[in-house]
């Protein structure tokens, strides 16, 4: 499936294993299944990010969730650790670009939404802000498990509402 160690793919054959990717992909696919990595490989490598990610190190921790979104673009998890990663970078846009993707891809989970929310606000992108923590609010519903977070977006959203009111 892929070149040997060592050896460059040039012209013609990069060309085709080009549209070989490209045609894995519009069937549906991911590199991760083009690549024959396993969901333990993928698990191995978020334990890894997570430990960066422990470890304050936060550059190698974003790498490796890029890594893994690369790899499976459908997962919400890499693209909410590549979130957290980039929001302890103070990287508030590409945050809250990840959180985006992650809540498109889970749009029952509020805390994605509330993230990219508050990541928003300090951007003072108000509206966007209002929109990400309306969503966190109402993906909340009445969950018990969500109470404290609701609590959170409200409190947030009435300052986005009130910060965007003065512009």
């Amino acid at each position: 499936m892929s070149a040997p160690t060592g050896t460059a793919l040039t012209g013609d054959a990069l060309i085709a294993k080009t549209r070989e990717v490209m045609e894995n992909l519009e069937a549906g696919g991911t590199l991760q299944s083009h690549f024959d990595l396993g969901d333990d490989d993928m698990e191995a490598i978020y334990a890894l990010a997570h430990g960066q990610f422990a470890a304050r190190k936060y550059d190698k921790a974003a790498d490796l969730f890029k890594f893994l979104c690369l790899c499976d673009h459908k997962e919400p998890r890499w693209f909410y650790g590549l979130g957290m990663a980039k929001q302890h970078t103070a990287d508030y846009a590409g945050a809250a670009e990840a959180y985006g993707m992650a809540t498109l891809l889970d749009t029952d989970d509020p805390l994605p939404q509330a993230q990219a929310g508050y990541c928003l606000m300090f951007l003072e992108r108000w509206s966007e802000a209002q929109s990400a923590l309306e969503g966190a609010v109402m993906a909340c519903e009445d969950n018990e498990e969500h109470a404290a977070l609701k609590r959170q977006a409200e409190g947030m959203l009435a300052t986005a509402k009130a910060k965007g009111n003065l512009r």
